[in-house]
């Protein structure tokens, strides 16, 4: 006569439960991973992209005051010539990002939106002047009268749109 057995036992069910529930939980571990993983390379390409606006706002010199040499003329970073027009195009920011210069006017940046999470700003000290001969920026070094303004503090803030 034959044996008739269970096809399925409680052993055998617990078992597969505990797999299944293990994978599970890796799974969970690998999108979790995955997650703060981007976020934080989401973050440093923002930090990276603000950080290099900052720094071509202060150095471009489609809008920098220059300083006559003679013969030759030089570009003065953190120097801002107040009679340029500085636009977001300049700034290496894309469609992509948004951006807003406090204490500066820039074309085409605006203020950040109130639903914007991940906002990073850098502050800058700039001083407005134009173009200026040698003399005149020796004299504005020793804090004598000269053709720039008082030092300003501005802040370069980009988000991700």
């Amino acid at each position: 006569m034959a044996e008739q057995g269970q096809i399925f036992s409680v052993d055998f069910l617990i078992s597969v439960a505990v797999i299944v529930l293990a994978l599970a939980v890796i799974v969970q571990a690998l999108e979790l991973s995955n997650h703060a993983r981007q976020q934080d390379f989401n973050q440093r390409e923002l930090s990276e992209t603000a950080r290099l606006a900052s720094q071509l706002l202060v150095s471009n010199q489609a809008w920098t005051c220059e300083l006559d040499l003679g013969r030759e003329a030089m570009r003065l970073d953190n120097c801002l010539d107040s009679g340029k027009q500085i636009n977001k195009d300049g700034l290496g920011l894309g469609e992509e990002f948004g951006c807003e210069v406090r204490g500066l006017g820039v074309q085409g940046c605006g203020q950040a939106p109130n639903n914007v999470l991940d906002v990073v700003g850098l502050k800058r000290v700039v001083v407005f002047g134009s173009r200026m001969s040698l003399e005149e920026f020796r004299a504005c070094r020793q804090g004598r009268e000269c053709g720039v303004t008082e030092p300003k503090e501005i802040e370069v803030r980009v988000w991700r749109k």
